[in-house]
């Protein structure tokens, strides 16, 4: 009984034994049959491109004409305002069928699809005729980084990436708001519509924009531009030398300045320093702070022309409005200063004598309308002849004593010390009457230039 079951332990080992070489056994088989399958492809590929090329005449046009199929896709650009030129990258999508490459897959062991090097096959001799580089970006010069994709039915797909230079009409009047139209021309260098036809997949290109953290935008490339608007059209050119007209795809697109830190360091300081010029006319009439405050102004505003024309030094048949606002004020701010000196000037110097009656009387009158009340009862009101503080009171004291000295005699006339309180008088009532009219002419000057700061600001305003 024993033995039985010994015999019986020691045949279920045999068995699994045997289940186990057998699986092995099998899956070696699949193995070896799938090395065979796959030498068997490699060979039949190879011997596939070797029956195509074989026969294959790479300077023949595979019809006549031949339908080539265009789409651009564009993966980065540029702006370079220096050349005047939109650099892009792009990735050009060609597309036609090709008779002669043509095969029966069950002959080849089920191969659908061939790669061949540029120069294996025939390839549409593709040019930006814009950038006047024959090289870029489909002829032999790209051709070893990028293989042509043939499938069974004879349809081929070339995609080599390229680096184009497109010209830009450069505009920069609104500047640094922006946007120029660059265009670009592809088309055959050689053939015309009746060896080659260009059709279009899509009316506009496609944008695979990637942002410097990796993230995709739609429309904006890392240097502060955005793509606003794209176009593709196809058209067809004759010309006078040759019969048949030429076919070639115009892309178009619009591109604008992003760069809202400009805003802040350009827009927002010049309108600040346009402000700043109408101060001056806001001190004192005789205040030599005025010409001070006049002369900072105006070197201000030069070295803020140039740091705006270092921005726009590549604009040379366009004044952006903002150089024009700039300009503008550096000319107010010098008539300004000029007026502050003849202002200053004309108040400070000692007057023997009050205003002319043909000048005190619109003085008078104007200062109603400039409501500078304060400085009419001053040069009115005798009384109050000697009111002020500050430099206006040394001023006023200076032109008083001016010519009074002091005299030898013990002991002084009646008349004469009428005499000189007379002329005091007179000195301090034109005193007060030539500040009056310095403060009606730097009123006067404060809304004109306030006028035209405000023109020139809605102007710019409607620009942008």
């Amino acid at each position: 009984m024993a033995l039985r079951q010994c015999g019986a332990q020691e045949a279920k080992k045999s068995l699994r034994r045997m289940a186990s070489f057998s699986v092995l056994w099998l899956a070696l088989l699949g193995l070896l049959q799938d090395v065979q399958v796959a030498e068997g492809s490699i060979a039949d590929e190879s011997r596939l491109r070797r029956d195509i090329i074989s026969k294959y005449d790479a300077l023949v046009r595979p019809a006549h004409p031949t339908q080539v199929s265009i789409r651009i896709t564009v993966v980065d650009f540029h702006m370079n305002e220096a050349l005047q030129t939109l650099d892009m990258d792009i990735w050009l999508s060609l597309g036609w069928t090709d008779p002669r490459l043509m095969w029966d897959p069950e002959d080849y062991s089920d191969v659908m699809s061939l790669t061949f090097e540029y120069q294996d096959i025939w390839h549409p001799d593709i040019a930006l005729f814009t950038d006047g580089n024959l090289d870029s970006p489909t002829a032999p010069a790209a051709a070893p980084k990028t293989l042509s994709m043939v499938d069974s039915m004879g349809d081929v797909r070339y995609i080599p990436p390229g680096h184009v230079k497109v010209p830009c009409v450069m505009d920069l009047t609104l500047w640094p708001y922006d946007s120029h139209q660059c265009l670009a021309k592809f088309g055959s260098w050689l053939h015309d519509s009746s060896s080659i036809d260009l059709t279009l997949l899509d009316d506009r290109p496609n944008l695979d924009l990637l942002d410097m953290f990796g993230q995709e935008s739609p429309n904006r490339s890392r240097g502060g531009w955005t793509i606003d608007n794209s176009s593709m059209r196809r058209r067809s050119v004759a010309y006078v030398c040759c019969p048949y007209p030429y076919v070639d795809v115009t892309l178009n697109i619009t591109v604008s300045r992003s760069q809202p830190a400009l805003t802040w360091t350009v827009i927002t300081p010049a309108v600040v320093l346009s402000v700043t010029t109408l101060l001056m006319f806001l001190l004192p009439p005789c205040a030599i702070e005025k010409v001070v405050f006049g002369a900072i102004t105006l070197l201000t505003q030069i070295i803020f022309l140039g740091f705006t024309t270092s921005w726009v030094k590549h604009a040379p048949t366009h004044t952006p409005v903002i150089v024009q606002l700039v300009v503008g004020e550096l000319v107010l701010a010098a008539a300004g200063l000029v007026v502050s000196c003849l202002v200053v000037r004309a108040v400070r110097d000692p007057h023997p004598v009050p205003l002319p009656a043909c000048v005190k009387g619109p003085a008078v009158s104007f200062s109603y309308l400039l409501m500078l009340a304060s400085y009419r009862e001053m040069a009115t009101t005798e009384h109050r002849a000697l009111g002020g503080k500050g430099d206006e009171l040394e001023i006023a004291l200076s032109h008083v004593y001016a010519d009074d000295h002091p005299s030898s005699s013990a002991t002084h006339s009646s008349a004469s010390s009428t005499s000189t309180y007379c002329t005091a008088s007179h000195r301090r009532l034109a005193f007060w009457e030539w500040k009056l009219l310095g403060a009606c002419i730097d009123r006067i000057f404060f809304i004109v230039f306030l006028i035209i700061l405000a023109i020139n600001l809605n102007s710019i305003s409607f620009a942008f």
